[in-house]
Parts: C-alpha cells; structure tokens; sequence
C-alpha cells in the first residue's frame, strides 16, 4: 500500500468511528517526495502576519478602530519588513479607517490557520478533528508579540516533517468534503464538526505544503 493510500485509510478510520462519512473516489495527495512547500521562514512569516491580523481584529472589534490602534501594528510591520509577507486584503485591512464588523470578525477566525501553521512548524500539538476554536492566548505565547524582534523568532524555526503534515492535511482534506457534501445537500454539518476551523486549516495547510499557490 502507498504512503498516500495509507494516510487516507487513516482519515477514514478516525471519521467512521465519529459517523462522518468519506469519499471513497476522493484523490489521494501527493507524495511527499512530490511537493515543494513553503519553508520554515515563509511559514513562520505567514503565521506572524495573521497574528497580528487576529490581535487587531480582536482589539478592533472591543474598543472600535483608531489611528492609535493601527499605530503599532503599522510600524512593526515596517521595522520588521513584514509587509512583503501580508496579502492585498491584509494590507487593506490595516489600511482601512473603520473596517466593517463582519470584516474584523472573519479576520479574527485566522486564529485557526495560525494554529495550523504552527503545527507545521512544530510548535503546536496535532491537529486532530477540527470540532472548537483555538485558545489565542495559549497560541500568542509561542509567537513574538507584535511589537517584538521577528529574527529571533525566524530564525530558530524548522519545518514538521513533512509525513506529518500530510498526515494532518489528509484528514483535513476528508473533513473538508463532508462539509461541501453536506452543504450541497442541505444537510446538517458532520457531527463535531466546526466548520470555520476545518476550513482555515484545510487552507493553511494546503499553502504550507505547496498545494495553494498563493494564500488569497
């Protein structure tokens, strides 16, 4: 049996056993020898930005956004020389006056796909089913405080190896269909199942792994 065969025979043993249906015709991903992901240095830059993108959603959303607020953030982007690393829609967002409510309320969602690329990163424990959100402030502890030196940080950061998150990706993958199977049918989310953070991590960890080719 392939590598690929048995990580899926994986997925769908955890996922019968929670009554979440698979697809059997569902393709396989590649091998690791196959891919080309994103280095520990890209990865930790991306988990950096979306960080801060939470903490200033978060600090957004209670107090309303001002010019004081976005300050900070702006200048460590810059010292930092972050800014290369942030997507269109993550600039705009710091860029924006009032941002909408519902904007800094997906932004806050990132916390997921932070936890996912620390996973990648080691720096978080596995994955497992995606069934509630993510402790922000346990995950903050791992990461520099965006006011901090980056460097260090960037610096000291080695990749999972890649088995693993494939492993984690896998099953990420088979959530992700029960959740499109079950939308298009009308049907209720897969039981345990919070949809928000399936979807973040099936995201992260396709970019991760070189499957996306561009985080938006």
């Amino acid at each position: 049996m392939s590598e690929a065969r048995r990580r899926r025979a994986k997925s769908e043993h955890l996922l019968h056993r929670l009554a979440i249906r698979t697809n059997p015709d569902l393709d396989l991903l590649p091998e690791s020898a196959e891919l080309e992901p994103r280095s520990a240095e890209e990865i930790g830059k991306r988990a950096l930005v979306l960080h801060a993108v939470v903490a200033y959603a978060q600090l957004a959303a209670g107090g309303g956004p001002s010019p004081a607020l976005r300050g900070p953030f702006l200048k460590w982007f810059e010292r930092e020389r972050l800014w290369p690393a942030a997507t269109e829609a993550e600039r705009a967002l710091f860029a924006a006056e009032a941002p909408e409510a519902d904007r800094l309320a997906r932004a806050s969602w990132r916390i997921e796909a932070v936890r996912a690329l620390l996973f990648a990163l080691g720096l978080a424990p596995a994955l497992g089913i995606p069934d509630g959100r993510s402790d922000f402030v346990a995950l903050a502890e791992v990461l520099p405080d965006p006011s901090a030196a980056a460097e260090p940080f960037l610096d000291a950061l080695e990749r999972r190896p890649l088995t693993e998150i494939l492993d984690a990706m896998d099953l990420a993958l088979c959530v992700h269909w029960a959740l499109v199977a079950s939308d298009r049918t009308g049907e209720p989310p897969p039981p345990r199942i919070e949809p928000a953070v399936a979807l973040e991590r099936h995201h992260a960890l396709a970019w991760t792994l070189g499957l996306a080719p561009a985080w938006d």
